[in-house]
């Protein structure tokens, strides 16, 4: 004896289970859309920092280049070299810490997407504070970037370094 398998009568789902599902279907792929967005952006605010910071660094070293070029003794081809090396610095750590807040922006972002979707649906837990925790975040990142910057300084030999 067989038996066939029932297949469910898509006429027999009643309707506002049908309309529920079709907005709880509706309500992921527009999450999905906005977190592919977001990170795009990120990905793109990205990429604008690093072509500024290689058009910046070309341009360290024309002017590195020429000043070389000029020096004329020791004491003016070190402090060429100095200052070269200076800037570089402080141009990487700018660099550096511009990419962590995108890079914490845009994940602070996805979260938000993601708890937005949550409270859409209306899961439990979704009220966290994203702008709170991002400047916890910043104030952290601030502190690290100003402790070694004046760290930098002091290695620097009493050079003044200019403040950012």
């Amino acid at each position: 004896m067989t038996t066939k398998a029932k297949v469910a009568d898509p006429q027999a789902v009643p309707p506002d289970v049908a309309g529920q599902a079709m907005q709880a279907w509706k309500c992921q792929l527009e999450t999905a859309m906005q977190l592919v967005e977001t990170m795009t952006e990120g990905a793109a605010k990205m990429r604008e920092w690093q072509l500024q910071a290689a058009v910046d660094a070309h341009a360290n070293a024309v002017a590195a280049q020429a000043a070389v070029s000029k020096a004329g003794d020791p004491g003016a081809l070190l402090g060429t070299e100095a200052q070269w090396m200076q800037r570089n610095v402080e141009q990487a750590a700018s660099y550096w810490r511009i990419l962590f807040e995108t890079g914490l922006e845009t994940n602070a972002n996805l979260l938000k997407c993601l708890l937005d979707q949550q409270k859409a649906a209306g899961a439990p837990g979704a009220a966290v504070d994203i702008d709170t925790s991002k400047g916890a975040m910043l104030e952290m990142v601030e502190r690290a970037y100003s402790q070694w910057l004046e760290a930098s300084r002091s290695l620097a030999g009493g050079q003044a370094l200019p403040k950012t």
